[in-house]
């Protein structure tokens, strides 16, 4: 595996199967087969700030599992901002989890009940 930092103009699908050419910004190219990137995660605006949540060293929003639940309570986050594995899949399942815990927080407070959040 080959860590490249030269910065990428553009790509462009080779003829050859399942391969890609890079176009880098000093004009050389290179063909690979394989490719993963992982940008710097910086959570956008300052809503955690104002809302006084716990941020987490790699930068997300801290919430518990399963449910999602912040540093503040009836405050949920999901998605990217609430984790460090940033994919469809995982902002998908959490936003599931999150969905589904407000109501029960909610619920609870209306009964005089302990929250399962």
């Amino acid at each position: 595996m080959t860590v490249e930092s030269r910065r990428v103009a553009k790509l462009v699908k080779a003829r050859e199967r399942s391969r890609v050419v890079l176009h880098f910004e000093d004009g050389a190219t290179k063909t690979e087969a394989f490719l993963a990137h992982k940008p710097k995660f910086a959570l956008r605006g300052d809503l955690h700030t104002q809302l006084g949540l716990e941020v987490s060293a790699a930068g997300a929003v801290v919430v518990s599992s399963p449910f999602n639940q912040t540093t503040v309570k009836g405050v949920f986050a999901a998605g990217d901002c609430a984790s460090p594995m940033q994919t469809v899949t995982q902002a998908l399942y959490s936003g599931t989890c999150t969905g589904g815990s407000a109501p029960l927080q909610i619920q609870a407070e209306t009964w005089d009940q302990k929250s399962l959040v």
